[in-house]
């Protein structure tokens, strides 16, 4: 998988606009190293915008 496919699932999941057959995408990614990373990095800076009180996302 693309590390931008991994980051637009973690967003789509995030913004809950996820559907069932990209859900199946995002957890078979789990598998590799680098989209786990990808994944990761895109929690990372959701968890910050929200520490942040950003209103804009």
């Amino acid at each position: 998988m693309e590390i931008s496919r991994a980051k637009y699932l973690m967003e789509a999941l995030i913004n809950n606009k996820l559907s069932v057959r990209e859900l199946d995408d995002l957890i078979s990614g789990l598998e590799n190293d680098e989209v786990k990373k990808a994944y990761s990095d895109v929690l990372e800076a959701y968890f910050e915008h929200l520490l942040k009180g950003d209103s804009d996302q």
